[in-house]
């Protein structure tokens, strides 16, 4: 399983129809279930939509459209769960993912505004002992700004968990996960172990629990009554069901995403808009907004300093597309599920979109042609945009200089553990590993992407209780010095769901 979003790199957006599907599903729901019918502008993809759910081919969407702070649309089409015939709402709560992540930096910026953290303090003030095991730079230099922007040298990472409600609180999860591999503001790095990061840092700023703190302080004000920071057992039965790519139904019931603040989190699409409309600057009936609009600003627009060109603002991906209007992203994808908040500020524009099917790209193309329709001429901008993000980007085939050709040995560490390790390097590109004893193996699909070196290979690291079987591992290095380092990320499915682990490594050059 994958988790992740926000960072334009694997949304490829259709802006064609929709194709037509095959599949079809016995009964369909007697009624779409409208809360604000759709102006008459809508019309054809709501049609599209509607025929796209009949057919089978998706078992929900759920679509809520705000302008000026007014909602102009708001629909849930199919079945939230397909086998009991309970129909989606635009109440229905759905896994939102990486959504989850400017929820948290929302929670972040409550404290930054009420004084109790800085920006630029750094996240271990906050920390207990262990959360956090710094390989590379000063453990100073790993700020709340930097974790924020995705600049804190803290590699991607997660846990799910299956019908179990225990799961790793987030200091046992990230005295595993949380590490820092490169230095701190030195490359973007999008992860859900930094917002794993930033929620230990709320629950050690307040000395509460995260999920009571944005419940409490960013639901509640908001009025997003059916939003809940993680899983909690009220919600098994009522949250829509997941189903895969092959509109399989994933065999949790239950479903809980560690780090809650990377992508644990759900939402309805009705409590979404509402989060939007807080967030534009114009609160809907009720709400109490919980941040200044200078503090806003600042987590719309606000880039690293040192990296203007990044796509992390606070919490939000943030573009200035090249009509000059600007577009705001927060999204997710898990498995059985795919969420998209989309803002145009100038025009006071929001776009939420929920389903509960795996795909990268589903609820990101829909919003994006839900806003073309209002905004003309915006979907041709977005895909400007992500080819010129992409072009700038791409991975190149892997063609070693000189200097990293050779023979190195080191290791790979995490929680103290050493696993050793060689690799080759050789002139025509071909890279190979070997750990502890095992036998040398060639490193797969070998890429250089700005200053990494990245490649992929099957191993098993002996003794592990998830690892120490072959499973999939993904290296990515940079080369300074006679040194090459950085991680490699296992990952496995396990007896209680999936499981995503970086161990930083660091390898030395033979003379």
């Amino acid at each position: 399983m994958k988790t992740g979003a926000l960072h334009l790199l694997p949304i490829v957006f259709a802006l064609s129809m929709f194709p037509a599907a095959d599949v079809t599903f016995g009964q369909t729901p007697e009624a779409i279930q409208t809360t604000v019918a759709p102006d008459a502008m809508f019309e054809a993809i709501r049609t599209e939509i509607s025929e796209r759910v009949e057919s089978g081919e998706i078992p929900s969407m759920a679509i809520a459209v705000s302008r000026r702070g007014e909602m102009i649309w708001e629909e849930a089409f199919g079945w939230a769960d397909r086998e009991s015939e309970i129909p989606a709402t635009p109440g229905t709560v759905y896994p939102i993912g990486s959504l989850s992540k400017s929820i948290t930096a929302t929670g972040i910026m409550i404290l930054v505004e009420r004084g109790l953290v800085g920006l630029d303090d750094p996240v271990g003030a906050f920390l207990p002992e262990g959360s956090l095991t710094v390989y590379e730079g000063e453990r100073e230099a790993v700020t709340i700004r930097r974790v924020l922007h995705m600049r804190g040298g803290i590699p991607h990472g997660w846990a799910t968990y299956g019908n179990v409600f225990d799961p790793a609180g987030i200091h046992e999860y990230l005295a595993d996960s949380g590490v820092v591999v490169f230095p701190p503001g030195a490359e973007e790095l999008y992860s859900n172990n930094a917002y794993g990061v930033l929620e230990a840092v709320i629950a050690g700023a307040t000395e509460r629990d995260f999920d009571e703190f944005i419940e409490s302080e960013v639901f509640g004000p908001l009025g997003m009554q059916s939003s809940r920071a993680g899983l909690e057992p009220e919600l098994v039965g009522v949250a829509a069901s997941r189903y895969g790519e092959d509109q399989a139904r994933l065999p949790y019931d239950q479903y809980e995403f560690v780090p809650t603040g990377g992508a644990g989190m759900y939402a309805s699409v009705h409590d979404l808009i509402r989060y939007a409309m807080f967030h534009l600057k114009h609160p809907a009936p009720g709400q109490n907004p919980v941040l200044s609009d200078q503090h806003l600003d600042q987590m719309h627009f606000a880039k690293d300093p040192e990296h203007l060109d990044g796509l992390m603002a606070i919490g939000w991906g943030s573009v200035e597309l090249d009509s000059g209007r600007r577009w705001l992203i927060t999204n997710g994808s898990i498995g059985g599920a795919n969420s998209m908040l989309t803002l145009l500020p100038d025009e006071e524009l929001a776009v939420a979109v929920l389903t509960n099917i795996s795909s990268s790209s589903l609820a990101d193309e829909t919003a994006v042609r839900i806003a073309d329709i209002v905004s003309v001429g915006f979907a041709e901008e977005v895909g400007e945009a992500i080819g010129a993000y992409e072009d700038a980007r791409a991975p190149r085939p892997f063609e070693p200089s000189a200097s990293v050709v050779g023979e190195w040995r080191g290791a790979l560490m995490n929680r103290g553990n050493e696993v050793p390790v060689a690799m080759s390097v050789h002139g025509d590109g071909v890279m190979t590993v070997r750990l502890a004893d095992q036998a040398e193996i060639r490193i797969d699909e070998m890429k250089t992407q700005g200053n990494q070196i990245r490649g992929s290979f099957r191993g098993r690291i002996a003794d592990h209780p998830y690892f120490g079987r072959d499973h999939d591992m993904n290296v990515t290095l940079w080369h300074d010095d006679g040194r090459l380092y950085g991680f490699v990320t296992s990952e496995a499915e396990t007896e209680f769901g999936s499981v995503s682990t970086p161990f930083y490594v660091e390898l030395i050059q033979q003379k």
